[in-house]
């Protein structure tokens, strides 16, 4: 799900939440994994002719549930992670034919403050074939280094979420 909207003053908001989950099965034991990422940006039109470039000013919320089931008798595995992430970025968008479009975008943060650090990337093509719906397919990559506690209570996640995207967009 995801919210977009721009004023005249140039000011506007972006906010989106996305849900995933993971069970894949293994001869070492089952491992469930839920993933809840919220975003809620601040955005600044910058430029806007023949291209559109705003800048972003957001905090990213992830929610981590992992559970690893042992066979072997060896006592489960079950945590559960919430964190904030600030971030900067530039999202920049391209109308290169009447119904066709580009939008990218990239971020930078974390800043020690929840993840050490965080980047994500986001490339996809629009078609609208309509005044008011269209379609996007692309690809996102969403990279975080986060960890907290020690010894037997860390938690540390680090890597890449990537993957390719479609949706609908409607406008008005």
């Amino acid at each position: 799900l995801h919210v977009e909207a721009v004023s005249k003053t140039k000011g506007g908001f972006c906010a989106s939440c996305k849900y995933m989950e993971l069970k894949p099965e293994d001869k070492n034991g089952d491992i469930d994994f839920e993933q809840v990422l919220g975003e809620a940006d601040a955005m600044y039109r910058l430029i806007e002719w023949n291209i559109i470039i705003d800048g972003v000013g957001s905090l990213r919320y992830l929610q981590m549930d992992v559970e690893m089931d042992n066979p072997s008798g060896q006592k489960d595995q079950d945590q559960r992670k919430d964190w904030i992430d600030p971030f900067i970025g530039l999202k920049w968008k391209w109308k290169f034919a009447e119904k066709w479009g580009t939008h990218l975008r990239a971020d930078a943060g974390g800043f020690s403050i929840g993840s050490k650090r965080t980047f994500n990337f986001v490339g996809r093509l629009d078609f609208n074939p309509w005044q008011h719906v269209g379609f996007f397919g692309g690809y996102r990559g969403l990279y975080q280094d986060y960890s907290t506690g020690d010894g037997g209570n860390k938690f540390k996640y680090t890597g890449w979420m990537h993957g390719p995207m479609l949706g609908l967009n409607v406008t008005w």
